[in-house]
């Protein structure tokens, strides 16, 4: 768990259910236009680019590893749209590189909602809720959430909600990249 010192203001008020968030850039140029090129134009080729910096990045600042990745799941119909789910795209090297085990079918989302991505801070929250379910019983103790960008947290927190509900003990995220709060 992080020092008091690194949670924000709003964590400490009203803590989130993940327990940390291991986040390797800012959302700025030029890695944002490099995540929405991924994301949004089928550059694939750059999570390999990505997800062997985010491997490098755990090696140095995980001191423990999880017994599960998790990919953030996209709804089905969001996969027919974009064509592929980026979080898997990242998680998938991830876990052959370091030898974790990787699901896809824990939690699934159940509930199509619109983009998060389109929302304004303060909706994120009720637009992700009720989105996700945890379709198994046995859960491990430790999962490690893979996602692009983290923004707010509103999925993060949803996510790591059902899944401590469900018995696990530890939700950490790794992330791409974090918000700044200053981009458009």
């Amino acid at each position: 768990m992080p020092s008091k010192a690194a949670l924000c203001g709003h964590c400490l008020a009203q803590p989130p259910a993940y327990d940390r968030v291991y986040g390797l850039f800012a959302y700025a140029p030029p890695v944002n236009g490099l995540i929405k090129a991924f994301k949004f134009n089928q550059r694939l080729f750059l999570s390999r680019l990505f997800s062997q910096l985010m491997v490098e990045y755990m090696q140095h600042q995980m001191a423990e590893l999880p017994d599960l990745v998790i990919p953030v799941p996209l709804h089905r119909t969001r996969i027919r749209e974009r064509g592929f789910n980026q979080a898997l795209e990242l998680a998938k090297p991830i876990c052959k590189k370091l030898d974790l085990s990787l699901t896809t079918r824990l939690v699934s989302r159940s509930v199509y909602r619109c983009p998060q991505s389109g929302l304004p801070a303060k909706q994120r929250i009720s637009n992700i809720a009720g989105a996700f379910s945890v379709n198994s019983d046995m859960l491990p103790d430790h999962v490690l959430l893979v996602d692009d960008v983290m923004t707010t947290g509103a999925t993060l927190n949803a996510l790591a909600t059902v899944l401590k509900s469900g018995g696990v003990r530890r939700v950490d995220a790794l992330v791409l990249a974090r918000s700044t709060g200053r981009e458009k």
